[in-house]
């Protein structure tokens, strides 16, 4: 995998990491709130690198779930 691929993703991981171990309670709790967009950034980010392929497997992927996952009204 090329490095322009491990940075964001990894920032990406890392983020979310952030986000479920901060303590909402306290003023420490201020990077809670910045990690998800941080998160959203790095996502952004690692999906602008890869591959048009990749991008349309995961797309397709989505697409799938979505029929397989939410109920039909």
């Amino acid at each position: 995998m090329n490095i322009t691929y491990i940075i964001p993703l990894s920032l990406f991981f890392l983020a979310i990491f952030v986000s479920f171990n901060t303590d909402v309670k306290t003023l420490d709790g201020i990077p809670r709130i910045l990690a998800p967009c941080i998160a959203i950034v790095g996502l952004i980010w690692f999906f602008n690198m890869v591959p048009w392929l990749f991008q349309v497997g995961c797309v397709l992927l989505l697409l799938a779930f979505k029929k397989t996952y939410l109920p039909n009204n």
